[in-house]
């Protein structure tokens, strides 16, 4: 709940913003309440956000179980895209269970310069969706659903209004999915499946005095309806290509040859297909399937990449994750001079990968492939990473620490044998060193890459000795070992 003072004025019952600058991630704002029982009477905005004239940037967030009347999860207010704009960008976040005033919404952005929500989902709240009255509007692979109502378009002379890759399912029972009301709207590749189950007038879309330009879009229902996909009050849709609407309540408009009315589009099941938000899917029947043709999205609302010709709808049939998820990689390594130096990465994507390995942040040239070969020089010594790549997704892995030692110098039998475990090790662990029988060890000193002395045992007639490392930093690591004919050289990785 908010403190005494937010109380009173009715504003903000989490967070309240004056004339400042926000970036929330990776947070949760829950269970505030701005209620008349609470506050007395007032305008009572924002239950879990009230910006002034005050730019937010919240990604990676949960905003659940606020009330408030109006904007139970924000509130922004303030200001006008002539004189004194602020963006509200929300993106891989979700909204649910929010309430308030039955006519007003989860989210109500009033005057901003920009209102953009990317990979968000609204579900499940017991108030209005959305109402957009920004300059700028953009929803990209979104998912409304399961809300007591719509989402809301108004804003005359707007810069732009954009609804891309999203879903619109069950929103409403009583009201359109996507009201658009004095203004012009974009719709690429939305879905809008059984909304608004006894509304008058339209179930998934409404236009009042507005233009909507439409492409690869799907209207659609599960079950019967007494009402129509569309209705209009003054307006029209300008079609460009791939829809399909399941009555006829769109033919005026829906006029391209790629566009289908009075079709079933054959839709699947609405569940978790992958991505950040749930889907509708499609059946592999489904009249939508290539419908979009080519000259379209490269990916659907999951970001799964779109084949050459675009299925209609936020689900692209047959899609391939790129979701890039590394299996392995080879671990730190101690090689001798002139030996065969070998890195690998293996990597699982539903589409092609590209590699590049890098020395020390320097990339290799012609080490473009999951494995990384050479014969061992001094200068290979160093932390070795690699960039995995796709056409959607990117990740880099590494570092592996790889050290190259100087093997020679002492006759064969004296470093038969010897053995140090384990290499990597750590400051708590320290270096065992196994001697083979009767090798005449007198010494074992540890220098750092500096060549400073960081420890040194006498070890006369030892076959085995531990040598501690408490408190030595992460590095490359120089063993040398003193036989009574000669001296040995490894080296070792702390982590």
């Amino acid at each position: 709940r908010a403190d005494v003072d937010w109380q009173e004025t009715g504003k903000g019952a989490g967070v309240s913003a004056d004339r400042t600058y926000m970036h929330l991630s990776g947070c949760t704002i829950t269970g505030n309440v701005m209620e008349e029982a609470v506050v007395g009477n007032g305008e009572l905005l924002g239950g879990g956000f009230y910006l002034y004239n005050s730019p937010l940037l919240l990604e990676h967030c949960v905003v659940d179980s606020n009330v408030c009347n109006n904007g139970s999860a924000i509130y922004a207010d303030g200001g006008s895209p002539t004189t004194d704009p602020r963006p509200l960008d929300i993106s891989h976040s979700r909204f649910s269970a929010n309430s308030g005033k039955a006519a007003e919404h989860v989210i109500r952005s009033n005057a901003r310069d920009r209102l953009q929500l990317i990979d968000v989902e609204l579900s499940g709240n017991l108030h209005n969706s959305l109402i957009a009255l920004a300059d700028t509007n953009r929803i990209i692979g979104c998912l409304f659903a399961e809300n007591r109502g719509q989402v809301y378009f108004s804003n005359d002379g707007t810069n732009e209004n954009l609804i891309m890759n999203t879903t619109f399912t069950r929103s409403s029972p009583t009201l359109p999915a996507l009201r658009v009301v004095n203004t012009n709207l974009t719709m690429i590749n939305c879905t809008m499946v059984d909304d608004s189950l006894t509304g008058p007038g339209a179930r998934e879309l409404s236009l009042d005095n507005s233009v909507v330009q439409m492409k690869n879009t799907i209207l659609a229902e599960t079950f019967f309806h007494g009402s129509s996909a569309f209705g209009q009050t003054g307006g029209a849709v300008i079609s460009l290509g791939g829809n399909v609407c399941v009555d006829g309540s769109l033919a005026a408009y829906l006029n391209q040859p790629t566009d289908a009315n009075n079709t079933q589009p054959g839709m699947g099941t609405f569940a978790d297909h992958g991505g950040y938000s749930r889907t509708w899917s499609l059946l592999p029947s489904s009249t939508c399937i290539d419908r979009g043709g080519p000259d379209t999205l490269t990916m659907d609302q999951r970001g799964f990449l779109r084949d050459a010709d675009s299925d209609a709808g936020a689900f692209e049939f047959g899609a391939a994750d790129p979701t890039i998820a590394i299996v392995s990689i080879s671990p730190d390594q101690v090689v001798c001079e002139g030996g065969s130096l070998e890195l690998s990465v293996t990597a699982n994507s539903g589409v092609s990968l590209d590699h590049q390995w890098y020395l020390n942040g320097v990339a290799i040239p012609g080490a473009t492939s999951a494995t990384y070969s050479t014969a061992a020089v001094q200068a290979d010594s160093g932390a070795y990473t690699c960039s995995v790549w796709n056409a959607l997704d990117s990740t880099v892995v590494g570092p592996v620490m790889v050290q190259v030692e100087v093997c020679a110098g002492l006759n064969v039998h004296a470093s038969d044998g010897l053995r140090i475990h384990p290499n990597p090790t750590d400051d708590a662990s320290g270096l065992f060193i196994e001697f083979p029988a009767k090798a005449g060890v007198q010494q074992v000193t540890v220098l750092d890459a500096q060549g400073r002395l960081i420890k040194q045992l006498v070890v006369t007639g030892a076959e085995r000795v531990h040598v501690p490392l408490y408190g030595s930093a992460p590095g490359a690591y120089t063993l040398h070992v003193r036989f009574h004919d000669g001296v040995l050289h490894r080296r070792f990785i702390v982590r």
